[in-house]
């Protein structure tokens, strides 16, 4: 993992303490952010990013994205349909209904507690609701349709890994 605090002219290694790949990150102020990754991995720094310490998802999924409205309160996506919320930035995640099987790759949500989760096969989910509240199912708002499997080609497509980046500001990110 990477920190730039100059806009990016310049980024320095930081160090997770784990081995396991990472896949998502946010903050909501400069001082705390968490990050979610392969098996289940959920970590979270109080400190900037100077240390990060390892918070229990209660799964052994990979974990895709994390979004939090404050400090509190957040939801992590994963594979097979995994919602996570906590209500006490972290301490606790509690298991959410998905009523989908399909693997979640982003979630977002607006300070109000709207959200959104996207998976595989265009699965989107709808959260609305207070955002301290229990939440109940999100409502899917796009039946999967399975795709036609594409033709082989002949000519090679180049391949690029995506490297999630957070910011808060102009100056600092990840």
């Amino acid at each position: 993992m990477y920190r730039t605090t100059d806009g990016g002219a310049t980024w320095v290694p930081r160090d997770s303490g784990t081995l396991v790949n990472l896949s998502s990150m946010t903050f909501v102020d400069a001082q705390t952010g968490w990050i979610v990754g392969g098996s289940g991995t959920i970590l979270k720094t109080a400190d900037g990013g100077a240390t990060w310490n390892s918070q229990s998802s209660g799964t052994a999924i990979g974990l895709s994205s994390v979004a939090f409205v404050d400090a509190q309160t957040g939801w992590i996506v994963g594979g097979r349909g995994t919602i996570l919320k906590t209500t006490d930035g972290g301490l606790t995640w509690v298991s959410q209904t998905s009523n989908t099987t399909q693997n979640l790759h982003a979630v977002a949500f607006a300070p109000s507690g709207n959200g959104w989760a996207v998976g595989d096969l265009g699965t989107i989910l709808h959260y609305t609701g207070d955002a301290s509240a229990p939440a109940p199912a999100p409502t899917p708002t796009a039946t999967p349709t399975p795709m036609p499997t594409p033709m082989p080609s002949t000519t090679p497509m180049p391949v690029a890994a995506f490297v999630p980046i957070a910011s808060r500001n102009q100056s600092a990110g990840w």
